[in-house]
């Protein structure tokens, strides 16, 4: 059965040593290969979860750009966008001229005339997609574009990703292996010649194994089930995690000692015990929505965390009870911070979700 992360987007979640969600148990390991700079930068990143299966561009659990796509489901009335960190984002189903917007990812979505437009309002970006898979009834990304009209251009052979090209006219090819996962990313030149950004290896069972550099330097990893045990990085320094039976990290370590740690895991009673190098234990309460509800050091020193309905920060207190909060508007801007000291910042929004003024 297909599985993708159940981690939350990163501002909701706590991690811990290399790194480790603390909550879901869940390993992360991303990185960028490459970016070029621009008004519109071209980053090519890539975000490995073990709590995810996905057989994507890159292997099973790595998810990038090149898997961002929509998926329709008519009968149900709702529509699933999978996210480059391998999350799912579900919205309302649109017809044409028609909008469903996701406060909680605030990502806002349209049915267009050849596909869908996703809008991101905190990057300012819209994502477009077109059809492409009828048996799927999915839709790939084609193009990336800001505000201004500039463009990251996607296009495929065969529903597999063939080129980028980025707002200045650089172009990248995509290579692939006989299993369909891709091999190495190439910067076209203008004598037509091209230069290998980075170099991915797999092994039989769909796992990335290998990640070269454009200066070949290897970063090694080893898997059991699909699973992330083992990382060494191009300088040779290795990272360890071990997992239960569902699944979760629950000891991990750097080959000299770094970063060792424990985790317990309590999901019946809403809590995980985190337990450090030096014996040190951390108690993590979180809610049915792996919201963490409250943290409480190893001396007994409890931080507290409410959050609106939408899943939004909404008041932090710590240990002395002194309390800061934020507020939101409608769409999920946020609008004001009230600090412990009972000052307050405020921030107000045109209709465009542009910032257009701030003061303290």
């Amino acid at each position: 059965m297909l599985h993708f992360t159940q981690s939350l987007k990163k501002e909701l979640s706590f991690y811990g040593f290399e790194p480790v969600n603390l909550v879901t148990g869940s390993v992360l390991y991303e990185g960028v290969d490459f970016s070029f700079p621009g008004a519109l930068p071209l980053e090519w990143k890539r975000v490995y979860h073990s709590d995810s299966n996905f057989k994507g561009a890159l292997g099973i659990g790595v998810h990038s750009l090149a898997d961002m796509r929509l998926f329709l489901y008519p009968i149900a009335q709702c529509i699933g966008l999978l996210l480059a960190d391998g999350r799912i984002c579900g919205f309302d189903y649109v017809e044409e001229g028609e909008v469903d917007f996701c406060r909680i990812n605030r990502l806002e979505l349209r049915k267009r005339l050849k596909g869908y437009e996703v809008y991101d309002l905190e990057k300012r970006f819209f994502y477009n997609f077109e059809y492409f898979n009828h048996a799927a009834n999915s839709y790939l990304l084609t193009s990336v574009t800001d505000l201004d009209g500039r463009s990251i251009r996607l296009s495929y052979e065969n529903g597999v990703l063939a080129t980028l090209t980025d707002a200045c006219g650089r172009r990248v090819t995509v290579r692939h292996t006989d299993a369909g996962f891709i091999e190495s990313l190439h910067l076209r030149m203008p004598d037509g010649s091209s230069e290998q950004l980075v170099r991915y290896s797999y092994d039989g069972q769909g796992d990335m194994v290998g990640i070269t550099d454009a200066l070949g330097q290897t970063t090694g990893i080893r898997y059991e089930d699909h699973r992330m045990v083992e990382k060494t990085d191009r300088n040779g320094y290795a990272f360890f995690w071990e997992y239960d039976k569902e699944g979760r990290c629950v000891h991990t370590r750097g080959a000299d000692g770094d970063q060792e740690g424990w985790i317990s895991y309590f999901p019946e009673k809403g809590y995980n015990t985190v337990r450090d190098a030096c014996g040190a234990e951390s108690t993590y309460r979180y809610d049915a929505n792996q919201l963490v509800r409250s943290i409480t050091d190893a001396l007994g020193n409890t931080t507290r965390y409410d959050y609106t309905e939408e899943m939004e920060p909404y008041r932090e207190i710590d240990p002395e009870g002194r309390i800061t909060g934020w507020h939101y508007d409608g769409r999920g801007n946020q609008t004001g911070t009230t600090y412990p000291d009972g000052t307050l910042s405020m921030r107000v929004f045109d209709e465009q979700d542009l910032m257009i003024l701030h003061y303290h």
